[in-house]
């Protein structure tokens, strides 16, 4: 036995390096999941909030008298809206906390609402439909839309 050489105790460079060199690779993957699980986090946030806006428009339509009342209620003080004989256009603009601004301030998010009516021999139809968009640097991405129709 004291012939042999004893064999050193611990960790060589190289088996250190590698390690480093598989360890970074795993970080890799698990920060790219992160990203991917922080973008994803925010898409769904921004179709909760669609739905609730959406619903709370819907909501307000249903409860006023006519079109014209619901375009006086608060929720409306900075849209934009263009009326087309039969056909209204209101879009709104929100930022990226779904506070509500002018179209000139920079926005994050599009509402588009139409509102088409239909006369008929008995009563009169309200088509709506709403979108919602998420503005990139280049262009919109449709986050949401939902129609409506109401009878008068």
């Amino acid at each position: 036995m004291k012939g042999r050489k004893a064999r050193k105790k611990g960790v060589s460079l190289v088996e250190l390096i590698l390690s480093i060199a598989v360890l970074s690779l795993l970080s890799i993957y698990v920060i790219q999941m992160f990203i991917i699980s922080h973008r994803l986090n925010q898409e769904a946030e921004a179709l909760d909030q669609s739905v609730v806006l959406a619903a709370r428009i819907f909501e307000q339509i249903e409860a006023a008298q006519n079109f014209e009342d619901f375009l006086e209620t608060p929720l409306l003080t900075q849209a934009v809206t263009v009326v087309n004989n039969t056909i209204t256009e209101v879009n709104l603009f929100y930022d990226e906390s779904w506070q509500s601004v002018m179209q000139t301030d920079g926005y994050h998010y599009s509402v588009f609402l139409t509102h088409e009516r239909v006369p008929t021999l008995d009563y009169q139809i309200d088509y709506y439909k709403l979108t919602v968009n998420q503005m990139d640097q280049s262009n919109g991405e449709q986050i949401y839309e939902l129609e409506m129709q109401k009878y008068n």
